[in-house]
Parts: structure tokens; sequence; C-alpha cells
């Protein structure tokens, strides 16, 4: 373990070496990094909810993003600071305006299966995204559903379901 830390860059609110034979400590460093402001879009879906329930857990401030208020659980309300709107009928800068005061903005928001409407929400999302400066952008995440799971043994995906293949 390094004690000498005086050859550590800042790279998008994370630090590394300079030199790249070591990337045991980047491991460590980037565990030990505190990502504390964390916004979860579609959080009242499937898998937002246990995103939300992860990030609670790791002690993050947690901001979630939905659609009606009273589809959050009052347990999730009081450890989480809530926003509620309708992603697709934000402009990209009131998005990009609730961004820029993340470090992390972690999408879970859509569904794979109505396919050009899940398109768009994404190059919305991205292009709000895209408003803020490279350099206080958060580190952002874009996770999907069953869709992206292996269903079998055989290593297929349930991306490969004919609904979804269908949509694509």
């Amino acid at each position: 373990m390094h004690e000498d830390l005086s050859s550590l860059k800042p790279f998008r609110g994370w630090y590394r070496p300079e030199s790249s034979d070591d990337e045991n400590y980047i491991s460590i460093l980037i565990c030990e990094a505190s990502l504390s402001k964390i916004l979860i879009l579609g959080a009242m879906g499937s898998l937002g909810r246990h995103v939300i329930q992860q990030a609670i857990s790791a002690d993050h401030e947690v901001s979630i993003m939905v659609r009606r208020l009273l589809n959050v659980p009052a347990e999730v309300r009081k450890k989480v600071i809530v926003y509620e709107a309708d992603i697709a009928e934000m402009s990209t800068l009131a998005l990009a305006t609730i961004f820029r005061n993340q470090d992390a903005v972690i999408n879970t928001a859509g569904n794979v299966t109505d396919g050009q409407s899940f398109v768009n929400l994404t190059d919305h999302i991205v292009t709000s995204l895209e408003l803020i400066p490279e350099t206080t952008r958060p580190v952002c995440w874009f996770m999907a559903g069953a869709a992206v799971l292996d269903m079998d043994a055989e290593g297929r995906k349930a991306v490969d379901l004919p609904i979804i293949k269908s949509t694509y």
C-alpha cells in the first residue's frame, strides 16, 4: 500500500497514480472514493428499487426522480431527496440543472420493450448530461433490466426473446 499520495492526479472526482503499473492501488482508491451524492432515475421500477436500497445501505446521499411521489414508500421518502417529474417531459436544461448537483447519475428508467420511446428517453438523458462540462459532469451508469441478463447456461440473453428482438 502506498503512503506517498503526491503522485496522484485528480481524475473526474477519482484519483489515479501517474504510473499505470499500479492497478491494485487504483481499485482500492475507487472503493474508498466518495461518490456521496447519487441520483437514481426510474427509482420505483423493478431494478431501481434495488439500486435505492444499495445506495442507502452504502450511506450515500440519495436523490430519486419519480413520476408520482405517492409511489415512493414512506420509509424510502424519509431517507432520500425526491424529485417528482416525468423525465421525458422535462427540458434538457432542467434535467442538466438537477444532474449538475450530483456526483453520480444512475439511470434505470424506461423499458427496453417500449422500442423507440426507450431510445428517445435514453437520448434525452444523454443529451441533458452532455450540457454539463465534461470536467464537472457526474459519473453516469445506464442500467437495463432483464434484457441484459443471461437466461440459461448456453449464454442466451433475454434480449434474444422475440418480443425484445422485434422492438429493435
